[in-house]
């Protein structure tokens, strides 16, 4: 009986080719959003908001995994950019509200 021959180049991974996948589907995405004249990391954010406006920026935080520091930056560039507006919680002022703007809307 011969013995079962196993590879070890790196190539034949299941975990090389998925980290090769994503690589290449970052590129591509990457490429699109500039081309519409966004950053990346917003599109993680728009596709929350786009389902569920007026959220918190700790929503927001939880559901990207990205760390509440991270997230509030990307958030003011964002508002920078003319995507979002950033409130004041109406009932909790602590918190802050983030609603899409006409353009960022416009963008789905």
């Amino acid at each position: 009986m011969a013995a079962k021959s196993t590879s070890l180049d790196p190539e034949d991974s299941l975990g090389y080719q998925v980290r090769r996948c994503h690589r290449r589907f970052d590129r591509l995405l990457t490429a699109y959003l500039s081309s519409h004249g966004l950053k990346t990391g917003y599109w993680y954010y728009l596709r929350i908001l786009w389902e569920e406006d007026g959220v918190s920026q700790k929503y927001l935080s939880d559901r990207t995994h990205v760390a509440e520091n991270t997230t509030a930056s990307i958030i003011g560039s964002m508002v920078k950019d003319g995507l979002v507006q950033r409130r004041r919680d109406e009932v909790d002022k602590r918190k802050f509200r983030i609603t899409l703007t006409d353009h960022g809307r416009g963008l789905e």
